[in-house]
């Protein structure tokens, strides 16, 4: 049985500059890739944004809660008999 030792070999010059030229094509390394870091950038501080949007509206709701929960109220008292019509 032949084993394929090719893998171990060094690569040439000519190879080197192929396999550059690939990973510029395919966006590995270098400014094909800038993009992605900037998308993680942005998505980050937009959660962030996002998370402290949220906070502030559920904070609010429970300060609202709180508020109408402290006002005593009370009961409406609907008439017994309805006014008569001036005619």
């Amino acid at each position: 049985m032949h084993t394929n030792y090719s893998w171990m070999r060094r690569a040439t010059p000519q190879q080197k500059k192929t396999d550059q030229r690939l990973r510029r094509d395919k966006g590995y390394g270098g400014i094909g890739e800038q993009h992605l870091a900037f998308n993680t950038v942005m998505y980050a501080a937009l959660i962030v944004v996002e998370q402290r949007h949220v906070a502030h509206h559920i904070a609010t709701l429970r300060r609202t809660a709180a508020a109408a929960a402290a006002v005593p109220t009370e009961p409406v008292r609907m008439p017994t008999e309805t006014p008569a019509v001036a005619a």
